[in-house]
């Protein structure tokens, strides 16, 4: 073999694919450590932004069941029917029959 390994790999299409490995004794090419910092507070930055919008989602979703359960609350007690509904201002309006 070369300085590098290559092996032949069969895929789900029985077609070799070429892997080319690097020699064993070469260390990988790296990021300087100023920059492995800035990618992971990039990341962290990512997750805290992904985890406050899944928040707010959730608690979108509470306050529309809270919603709900105030207007199915009101419905019972004020004997409310469908097409009934509360204006702004609290008054009733009934639908007309």
């Amino acid at each position: 073999m070369t300085d590098t390994e290559t092996k032949a790999v069969l895929t789900d299409n029985t077609v070799p694919a070429v892997v080319i490995q690097p020699p064993k004794d070469v260390e990988p090419e790296r990021i300087s450590p100023e920059d492995k910092d800035l990618l992971n507070a990039m990341k962290y930055q990512r997750d805290l932004a992904v985890a406050a919008a899944e928040t707010a989602v959730a608690n979108g979703k509470l306050a529309e069941a809270n919603h709900r359960n105030v207007v199915l609350q009101f419905a019972h007690k004020y004997r409310l029917v469908d097409g009934d509904r509360i204006n702004e201002d609290g008054t009733i309006v009934r639908k007309t029959k």
